[in-house]
């Protein structure tokens, strides 16, 4: 293996020009492909991708009993004397709209806090 390292540092020091160029292309290649590049910001999409891994993970670990995440969080909160504890998602919602509630209630939800949520921007 430290011959093979050996080898490609010789060849990158006799080839100094051709090696730059030949990376210069590669990452002008790759910039052009910037513009089809596209990303899901959504909550939906992150919940959806989510709530995949999230069952991914259950299925298919040994030894996995219960994974804990938003898709399963608990939203519990005090009512006149009473405690209520119910699902924070009982079933993913169809838009942002429907989210954006939830979404508020577990920013402020203290046990969640803890779990580490962090707002971002809509």
């Amino acid at each position: 293996m430290e011959r093979k390292f050996e080898y490609f540092s010789d060849f990158i020091f006799d080839h100094q020009k051709k090696v730059i160029v030949a990376i210069l292309l590669l990452v002008l290649a790759m910039g052009f492909q910037l513009k089809h590049l596209t990303m899901d910001t959504s909550t939906k999409g992150f919940l959806t991708k989510l709530e995949k891994l999230h069952k991914r993970l259950e299925n298919e670990l040994p030894y996995i009993e219960e994974v804990g995440s938003l898709i399963n969080a608990r939203n519990t909160y005090g009512n006149k004397g009473s405690l209520i504890v119910e699902d924070l998602f009982e079933q993913l919602s169809k838009s942002q709209v429907e989210i954006y509630p939830k979404k508020q209630r577990a920013l402020i939800n203290p046990l969640l806090k803890i779990a580490r949520i962090k707002p971002s921007p809509l």
